[in-house]
């Protein structure tokens, strides 16, 4: 467990005003975290506890009131979180947060909803709240608008994709998946 009262470990957070207006080090008090319940590790992720951890219990629970009156869940909150953390990841890539699909897939219903919206086009990729909701997705556009033709779903992970068949996957899936398997690992070589 790290000393609390050695000087601070680097952070990440912009906002460096209570950090350069400490007292200095020698008045610092000495704090003992003797109890499990307050051993904590040396680096918290403050969004991972006040947000993920949260979510996955109160998902459709109030979490924040605007000053506009609107009202934010916690699955609210942290999509907004994932997507404000891509745009800065990737700020060439066009993106925008939760949205009903008629307005991700229709240009014309997005402008209408959405008159503030950033994206262009037809959106190329849906974040599903959850794998049910995917998996519904998935059949739901594989019919209506890839003539029962897919090319999925695959799994994105931290260190590389999984490519996923089911057993109901046809022998042009199956081409289809592997032809992309080739494909990405050419790319990775």
């Amino acid at each position: 467990m790290p000393n609390p009262s050695s000087p601070p470990s680097p952070s990440a957070h912009a906002d460096t005003f209570a950090r350069d207006h400490l007292p200095p080090e020698g008045l610092w008090p000495t704090i003992e975290f003797t109890t499990p319940e307050l051993a904590y590790p040396g680096r918290l992720n403050a969004a991972t506890e006040l947000i993920d951890v949260p979510a996955a219990t109160f998902q459709d629970k109030p979490a924040l009131r605007t000053p506009s009156g609107d009202t934010w869940t916690y699955g609210e909150l942290k999509m907004r979180l994932a997507r404000d953390l891509f745009a800065k990841m990737a700020p060439d890539i066009e993106c925008d947060g939760e949205m009903h699909g008629d307005a991700a897939l229709s240009e014309d219903v997005r402008l209408k909803a959405l008159p503030e919206t950033q994206l262009t086009g037809e959106a190329n990729l849906l974040i599903c709240p959850n794998l049910d909701a995917a998996n519904i997705l998935f059949n739901v556009l594989k019919m209506t608008g890839g003539n029962g033709v897919t090319v999925g779903p695959i799994l994105l992970g931290a260190t590389g994709s999984a490519h996923i068949l089911t057993s109901s996957a046809t022998v042009r899936r199956v081409l289809n998946m592997t032809a992309l398997a080739v494909a990405n690992a050419n790319i990775q070589k």
